[in-house]
């Protein structure tokens, strides 16, 4: 993954470790018609995931425009409430969509519904 695929070992770690999930759930959750899980043997199980450490800097500038801030909420309201529709006009299946989701949509992310600590 990391040579063919050029990804990063972030990346690889998170491929991993849906696979491990994968594999745990096929294990010790899933089951076939007489109650015998589908796998016997997790081969994932003892795969390690790549070391990665990152200092705080690295992991604000790799977050950073990913996150609303404060001043950014109310923007991002009036774009879901009106604007997605707007951009999206010309697309019936998606102005449809959003048409009939637009009210569920803003309330999701309308201040009184955030949780603040």
């Amino acid at each position: 993954m990391e040579y063919q695929l050029d990804n990063t070992k972030l990346t690889i770690n998170r491929k991993l470790s849906s696979l491990k999930s994968l594999f745990d759930y096929l294990q010790n959750k899933a089951e076939i018609s007489d109650l015998e899980p589908y796998i016997q043997r997790n081969v994932m199980a003892k795969m390690d995931l790549n070391v990665v450490k990152e200092s705080q800097e690295t992991i604000a500038n790799r977050i950073d425009g990913k996150i609303l801030r404060e001043d950014d909420f109310e923007s991002f309201r009036l774009f879901v409430a009106h604007d997605y529709g707007k951009i999206n006009k010309e697309n019936k299946h998606i102005f449809n969509f959003h048409q009939f989701n637009r009210e569920r949509d803003t309330a999701i992310v309308s201040p009184h519904f955030r949780i603040r600590s």
